[in-house]
């Protein structure tokens, strides 16, 4: 691929596509403003956009005049304040809920082995 190319890399540093400029009368090292590019047809919802240059072993400085990005609202600043509530008092209820079937447990027993020693006694005196 010649110098005056764009490509487009997606998750790697290597590009997925290239295409050189020359062909379409573009020339980026000239130091002229060009054309806007409209990519959303060709990208996904979700997405990370930058910038880089290369020149090999030369020096190069690469200056973005202006930059606009618009897209649609997708409701990610939701309110999850009430998450944070019941989360928190769903999980004690659960563990008081556990902790009382515990408690009754162990006093259903009791009360058992004092009815049984009861009619024991109750057996042994007759």
């Amino acid at each position: 691929m010649d110098g005056n190319h764009i490509g487009l890399n997606i998750n790697s540093i290597h590009s997925t596509k290239q295409v050189s400029l020359s062909y379409y009368g573009v020339n980026i090292s000239g130091g002229e403003d060009l054309r806007s590019l409209d990519l959303s047809t060709h990208l996904p919802e979700k997405v990370f956009m930058g910038f880089s240059g290369s020149t090999s072993n030369e020096t190069e400085l690469n200056c973005v005049k202006s930059w606009a990005f618009s897209g649609t609202d997708i409701g990610g600043d939701r309110n999850l304040r009430w998450v944070w509530i019941m989360v928190p008092v769903a999980s004690v209820g659960i563990l008081v809920g556990v902790a009382m079937y515990l408690w009754l447990r162990r006093v259903y027993k009791e009360e058992d082995l004092e009815g049984q020693g009861a009619r024991l006694q109750g057996n042994i005196e007759d």
